[in-house]
């Protein structure tokens, strides 16, 4: 409801505003084009620019914390579903907050919900193309629990080129992989080529 009000007042600042650019656009017809500004005029015109202004302000104010609360909102959720081990929800949030903020200056917060996503799923069935597959659990401090080896030792969550990815180190070096749905998809940075897969197990 409140970020329902939020926009409700936002609204009302634009409503002003476009009352006030139709007022300015009706005394300007009345005007002659080069007729001599009077001090009563130039007052006119600075009281005019300056509401201009202020609406303008206010508005852009109401969207920006209307937005802060949404992601917010969103944040609490996703953290509620991964304690609750939700794995479905979490990916659904998760998708909710990527669309909410698609700027890089949204990283640290990319990186957070998708840190969340996956200790909301923890384990996990890891697939390299032919060499098979196993369990892997990922454990809240970057280590490695059920499935640990030589190639995967570790895991954090970076951002690269604009988004926030899944990024498995081991022996063999970084292994950068990408959300896709409710998994992740990708291959080692250096040398092996082969397709790595990180599926929820449920």
């Amino acid at each position: 409801m409140r970020t329902v009000s939020i926009y409700v007042r936002a609204w009302l600042c634009f409503a002003t505003l476009a009352i006030i650019i139709v007022g300015a656009a009706c005394l300007a017809a009345d005007a002659a084009p080069d007729a001599p500004k009077s001090p009563a005029a130039v007052q006119a015109m600075a009281t005019h620019d300056g509401a201009l202004k202020r609406a303008k302000e206010a508005y852009d104010a109401a969207v920006a914390a209307a937005d802060r609360k949404y992601l917010s909102d969103l944040q609490a959720a996703l953290k509620i579903a991964s304690s609750n081990g939700a794995t479905d929800e979490v990916v659904r949030i998760f998708s909710q907050i990527k669309a909410a903020q698609p700027n890089a200056a949204n990283d640290a917060a990319n990186e957070q919900a998708l840190r969340e996503q996956v200790l909301g799923c923890r384990r996990f069935v890891y697939a390299l193309r032919g060499s098979g597959s196993k369990e892997l659990e990922l454990l809240r401090d970057g280590r490695l629990g059920n499935g640990v080896g030589g190639w995967e030792k570790s895991w954090s969550v970076q951002t690269k080129d604009g988004r926030a990815v899944l990024v498995l180190d081991g022996e063999r070096g970084p292994a950068t992989l990408v959300p896709v749905g409710g998994a992740f998809k990708g291959t080692f940075d250096h040398g092996a080529s082969a397709e790595i897969t990180l599926t929820p197990k449920r």
